[in-house]
């Protein structure tokens, strides 16, 4: 089985600006990355970090003033033999509680870049 995902982000842009985003496919023992393309309109420097923890991967980049545009896309496989973790949540988005939400994470990156 093989799960193929992808999103394109376009911003138009009135100065230079940061970001940081979560659209990479998590590194975990649970999941092979087949395939995998990342590119940023205009092409940028990027910074990125992988939480050890989650295995969850963030970009860092500062835009310049115009269009601005991120498009990923990836083809993904279960490992043989794996399972959903038993902590994972089984909630539908709308109705997961806030607590639920790890809002370190992006503080986490600042104190480690910053």
């Amino acid at each position: 089985m093989e799960f193929r995902l992808g999103c394109e982000l376009a911003y138009q842009l009135q100065q230079p600006t940061p970001f940081l985003f979560n659209v990479e496919v998590a590194r975990t023992p649970i999941q092979a990355i087949r395939h995998e393309a990342l590119a940023f309109t205009p092409a940028l420097p990027q910074e990125a970090w992988l939480q050890p923890e989650s295995g969850n991967r963030y970009l860092r980049v500062v835009a310049p003033p115009g269009r601005f545009v991120l498009h990923y896309e990836a083809t993904v496989s279960p490992r043989a033999g794996s399972t959903t973790p038993p902590a994972s949540p089984r909630c539908r988005p709308a109705s997961c509680p806030s607590r639920s939400i790890r809002t370190s994470i992006p503080a986490a990156i600042a104190r480690r870049t910053g």
